[in-house]
């Protein structure tokens, strides 16, 4: 993981196994915000691959501000963006990773 959230152009990445359960806590946050694919309310099912992205676009975009997750999800929710932020996402395996930038700042492929 890299954190540069004062540097011009700053980028940060975030990285999640999309194989992992996912939190109670968190998947609830999830589907009462109505995330898409956000699953069956009653039974607490969720798309993972869809909750993932979300959640590694949220983490990314906390840390780009220098926000705590946490607080960014209870103020902001999943679907926040940073100002000026752009993202990007790849699978590798089971490993999902947002890679995302401000101020101009482009990562190279």
């Amino acid at each position: 993981m890299c954190l540069r959230p004062d540097a011009p152009g700053a980028w940060a990445v975030d990285a999640e196994l999309v194989t992992q359960p996912i939190p109670d806590a968190l998947g609830a946050r999830w589907r009462a915000e109505g995330g898409p694919d956000a699953g069956d309310h009653e039974h607490g099912d969720a798309d993972p691959d869809a909750f993932w992205r979300a959640w590694t676009r949220a983490e990314v975009a906390a840390k780009l501000t220098g926000t705590p997750i946490l607080a960014w999800v209870t103020t902001r929710g999943f679907g926040a963006e940073a100002s000026g932020m752009r993202v990007w996402h790849r699978r590798i395996g089971d490993v999902l990773v947002c890679i995302g930038v401000r101020d101009g700042g482009v990562p190279t492929e």
